[in-house]
């Protein structure tokens, strides 16, 4: 049970993108049939980055990010060049599929002074990524999305100037029905679940406020993290349900201790 409470939280890590970015950028709203374009800048860190991005049946993003500063960037090329994007469901660690060798790669993290590189003075690096209407599974078919609000998000991991990081909203309709449950139906069914409904009883018995993480799509489930706070420890619930039969599959409970930092990283759950 611990083991498996662990892998949520890690990832929980490894999905979730670092920081907030700041834009000002409106939510769009496309339909599959429809085709519209939009341009972004955004400047941090030291980076600038310009993206031209194009909606319709698929989501093209031609991104360029430039190092604007009169000194060198440096970042870390272990596992490539770290400039990311994404599009992550509003709400859930759950990301649209990319069409071609998509963004996946494959390298063992540790740290290499020699794979440090330079992002001289005005350099910059390009990139384009394209999307389809459809949650990534790794080892089974894709689905289609779930209409609702997505980020369009961007990062970039600095060695010396940390990491750049900022998002373009989007609203995505869909013409398929979901061949899943939606998160909204998945957390109807894990807080109705009697097992839940005794936790969150005792948890507010004591006083306690009981939160909602980011739902955790994986191939087969839904998994669904509440915890609550007192003031030394951290309780938390577990809930994991087949997205196809709605079946609640396991539910896991874990307590630990407060430590600083971990009420905010709760928070970003």
């Amino acid at each position: 049970m611990k083991r498996f409470i662990i892998l949520v939280i890690v990832s929980l890590i490894v999905l979730s993108a670092c920081g907030t970015g700041g834009n000002n950028a409106q939510t769009s709203t496309i339909k599959p049939e429809e085709v519209e374009t939009f341009d972004y800048q955004f400047t941090d860190k030291g980076l600038e980055l310009t993206a031209d991005i194009e909606v319709g049946n698929e989501i093209t993003v031609n991104a360029t990010i430039k190092n604007i500063t009169d000194k060198t960037i440096v970042y870390n090329g272990r596992c490539g060049i770290p400039f990311y994007i994404t599009i992550q469901m509003d709400g859930a660690n759950a990301y649209l599929a990319t069409k071609g060798d998509g963004e996946i790669i494959e390298c063992e993290d540790i740290f290499n002074p020699e794979d440090l590189e330079d992002l001289e003075a005005g350099d910059s690096f390009e990139k384009t990524v394209t999307f389809a209407r459809e949650f990534a599974f790794f080892n089974r078919d894709n689905t289609p999305l779930h209409e609702g609000d997505y980020h369009l998000q961007f990062g970039f991991t600095t060695f010396d100037s940390g990491h750049f990081y900022t998002e373009y909203p989007l609203y995505l309709t869909s013409q398929v029905e979901p061949e899943i449950l939606t998160l909204e139906e998945a957390i109807n069914l894990g807080t109705e679940h009697e097992d839940f409904v005794k936790w969150k009883e005792e948890q507010e018995e004591k006083g306690l406020e009981v939160k909602t993480e980011r739902g955790l799509l994986t191939d087969d489930e839904w998994v669904l993290g509440l915890h609550s706070l007192d003031e030394q420890l951290v309780n938390r619930i577990i809930v994991a349900i087949n997205h196809r039969s709605g079946d609640v599959t396991r539910i896991d409970y874990e307590s630990f201790q407060l430590e600083e930092g971990m009420e905010q990283f709760l928070e970003d759950l």
